[in-house]
Formats: C-alpha cells, sequence, structure tokens
C-alpha cells in the first residue's frame, strides 16, 4: 500500500510534533472552521503551510 506521498507505507516518515502560539482571534476562527468542516486544526495548518510554501518556492 501507498503512503500520501506515492511512497510505500514502510518508507513514511513519522509526522513531527511542535507547538505554536496562535493570537486568540485567529484561534477562534481556526477553531469555528475546524468545527464547521469537520477537519482537525492540524490538517487546516498543514494544507495552509503546504499552499503558502508552493506559493514562495518552497
Amino acid at each position: 500500500m501507498k503512503g500520501s506521498q506515492g511512497r510505500p507505507d514502510t518508507e513514511r516518515e513519522p509526522f513531527k510534533k511542535f507547538n505554536i502560539s496562535l493570537p486568540p482571534e485567529i484561534y477562534a476562527r481556526l477553531n469555528k472552521f475546524s468545527e464547521e468542516e469537520d477537519r482537525a486544526k492540524s490538517w487546516i495548518i498543514k494544507k495552509a503551510l503546504e499552499e503558502y510554501l508552493a506559493k514562495n518556492g518552497y
């Protein structure tokens, strides 16, 4: 079976964990969006970072 990057699952690197701090207003917006879309906050942040980094050439 292949993982999300097209590599066999046995070759996948584990996800890296870290903490972030957000202003209360942004956290509230993230939380609301997360609940309305039934998505994990980490998934939303990952997608936003992927888009931002790709847009900036990384």
